[in-house]
C-alpha cells in the first residue's frame, strides 16, 4: 500500500494526484489526526470538482465512515445515502449495491439487528452480471452478522463459514468487512474458543504485519471483549497485539457520542452551534473563544458545515441558518 501511495506522488513536490487514494490510505493505515487532514482535503477537491462523480462518491463514502467511527451514526448514513444521487443508470446498476453495504457495515458496527435486517431482502439477493462477485461474499457475510445479533447461532455459523470459504477466492473491500471477525465472534459465542482465536490470530497478525485499521469498523465492544477472552489462545506476538490495541484506542479516544439531528437537518448539535455563531459574523477565532473549542477544531467544523450543507462559503452558510432561523 505505502508503494500505491507513493506511486501517485508527483517528482518531489509531494502533491497527490489522486486525492482519493491518500485520504483512504490515511484512514486504514494513519494517525486520526492524519487521516481527518486527509479527508478534509479530498472534501475541499470535492467541492471544488462538483461534476467529478467518481471523486464526489469516495468522498462521501470516506466521510461516512469517519461519522461512524466518532459514533454518529445517523449522520453517517445520512451521507453515505446521498450517493445513489450521484449514480448514472449503468453506473448505479453495478455499484449501487456496493453502498448498501457500507450502510449494513455502519449497522453492524452499531450491533442494530432491525436495521440491518431493512437491508437484508436486497443485499440477499443473487447478484446480476453487471454487479461485483464480492456481493456474493457480502450477501453470506451480513446474513450471517444479521443472525448472530439475533441469536440463531446455527445459522450465523452456517453462513459465516460460507462467507469466509467465498472470501478466500477474493478479499471483500474492507469497507465490507471481514468474515472472519463475525465468524470468531460467533464460535466464542458458541464456545468454541480454539476455533475462534485461530480466526481472530490470523486477523491480527495481518493487521500488525500490514499496519492496517481495518478492525476501527467492527463493533468495538464485542472486539474488546472477544480479545481479553481469547487472549490466552493468540499467537500473535504480544508487543503486535499491545501495539495494534494502542492504535486502535487512539481512535476510539476521538469517538464523541452521537448529537441528534433532526430529520431534516443534516448537522450535529456542536454544527449548528457553530453555524449559529457563524452566522452572527464572529471569525474562527472568536467561536473558538465562545464554545471552549481549539481553533483546529472550529475549522473542522466549518469545513464539515460546507460539505454537509453543499455551499462554498460561509456567507452562503449564514444565508441558510438566517433562512431556516428567520
Amino acid at each position: 500500500m505505502e508503494r500505491l501511495r507513493r506511486a501517485c506522488l508527483s517528482g518531489g513536490s509531494g502533491e497527490v494526484q489522486v486525492p482519493a487514494l491518500d485520504a483512504w490510505l490515511a484512514l486504514w493505515h494513519g494517525s486520526p489526526e492524519t487521516a481527518r487532514n486527509a479527508l478534509q482535503t479530498l472534501l475541499q477537491w470535492q467541492r471544488h470538482l462538483p461534476g467529478d462523480v467518481m471523486l464526489s462518491t469516495s468522498a462521501l463514502h470516506l466521510h461516512s465512515l469517519h461519522l461512524a467511527l466518532q459514533g454518529q451514526t445517523n449522520e453517517a448514513l445520512a451521507i453515505i445515502g446521498q450517493v445513489h444521487g450521484l449514480m448514472a443508470t449503468g453506473y448505479s446498476q453495478g455499484w449501487r449495491r456496493t453502498y448498501i453495504h457500507v450502510q449494513a457495515r455502519i449497522h453492524w458496527r452499531d450491533e442494530d439487528a432491525e436495521s440491518l435486517a431493512m437491508l437484508l431482502p436486497d443485499l440477499a439477493r443473487p447478484r446480476s452480471a453487471r454487479e461485483w462477485p464480492v456481493l456474493d461474499t457480502g450477501a453470506a457475510l451480513v446474513q450471517g452478522q444479521h443472525a448472530l445479533l439475533r441469536g440463531d447461532l446455527a445459522l450465523a455459523r452456517q453462513q459465516l463459514e460460507r462467507a469466509v470459504a467465498l472470501q478466500g477466492a477474493g478479499w471483500l473491500p474492507v469497507f465490507m468487512g471481514d468474515a472472519r471477525f463475525a465468524l470468531a465472534a460467533c464460535l466464542t459465542a458458541q464456545g468454541d474458543l480454539d476455533a475462534a482465536a485461530k480466526a481472530l490470530d490470523d486477523m491480527l497478525c495481518e493487521a500488525a504485519r500490514e499496519h492496517g485499521l481495518g478492525l476501527l469498523l467492527e463493533p468495538p465492544g464485542r472486539l474488546r471483549t472477544m480479545w481479553q477472552r481469547l487472549e490466552s489462545r493468540l499467537s500473535c506476538p504480544a508487543g503486535a497485539q499491545a501495539a495494534l490495541r494502542d492504535r486502535l484506542a487512539s481512535w476510539q479516544t476521538e469517538a464523541a457520542p452521537a448529537d441528534p439531528v433532526s430529520p431534516d437537518d443534516p448537522l450535529s448539535t456542536r454544527e449548528r452551534e457553530v453555524l449559529a455563531l457563524l452566522a452572527e459574523g464572529r471569525s474562527n477565532k472568536l467561536i473558538a473563544r465562545a464554545l471552549d473549542l481549539s481553533l483546529h477544531t472550529v475549522k473542522r467544523h466549518v469545513a464539515n458545515i460546507l460539505t454537509k450543507l453543499s455551499v462554498d462559503s460561509r456567507t452562503q452558510a449564514a444565508a441558510y441558518w438566517h433562512r431556516r432561523e428567520g
